[in-house]
């Protein structure tokens, strides 16, 4: 019989021991069972930024008159009190407005992007066309870019599809993986 208590005893420190250790051990660190995503980078094009213009208010028929397109005759507009800038923003405008319909791809979004640029500085009173067009060029430049294998490009502007919010799944899809 006592050797069984003294078995019995044993156990009861052997336990107590165990319980001890266990309670005085730091918490091992919980481990997930996946990796946390990381985040894709989005990288802006360089666009020059352009300043808004102080005198760049223009008459009911001037602005009747950029919003139709017209940006020669918003220039006769402006008053004589407005910088040479501001015409030569006008000017460049037009330019670009004509590229961003007649030019391949490349050129179209290209010449789209710096005209967005210039119309902020305008107040932004096309930005919806522009947005619209640029959603019309964007996802086929973007596979253009894909197949002559210029990726990093190819990756800027699929992330500028979707801030637009037009399905660039058909590019990625196309992307080579790393």
């Amino acid at each position: 019989m006592l050797a069984l208590r003294a078995s019995g005893f044993v156990e009861l420190i052997v336990a107590a021991a165990a319980t001890a250790l266990l309670a005085s051990a730091r918490p091992a660190p919980v481990q997930h069972a996946f990796a946390m995503p990381t985040l894709p980078t989005v990288r802006v094009a360089s666009v020059p930024a352009v300043e808004p213009s102080a005198c760049w208010l223009l008459p009911s028929s001037g602005a009747k008159a950029y919003v139709s397109h017209r940006f020669d005759d918003a220039e006769a507009l402006l008053s004589d009190a407005c910088a040479d800038p501001d015409r030569q923003l006008l000017q460049q405008m037009s330019w670009l407005w004509r590229e961003a319909d007649n030019g391949n791809l490349e050129e179209r979004y290209d010449a789209l992007l710096a005209v967005r640029a210039i119309d902020v500085s305008f107040g932004g009173l096309l930005a919806d066309e522009i947005d619209a067009r640029t959603r019309a060029v964007v996802e086929p430049f973007a596979m253009q870019l894909v197949t002559q294998h210029r990726g990093d490009e190819a990756e800027t502007v699929i992330q500028h599809g979707k801030l637009l919010g037009v399905d660039m799944r058909a590019a990625e899809r196309r992307m080579p993986r790393n």
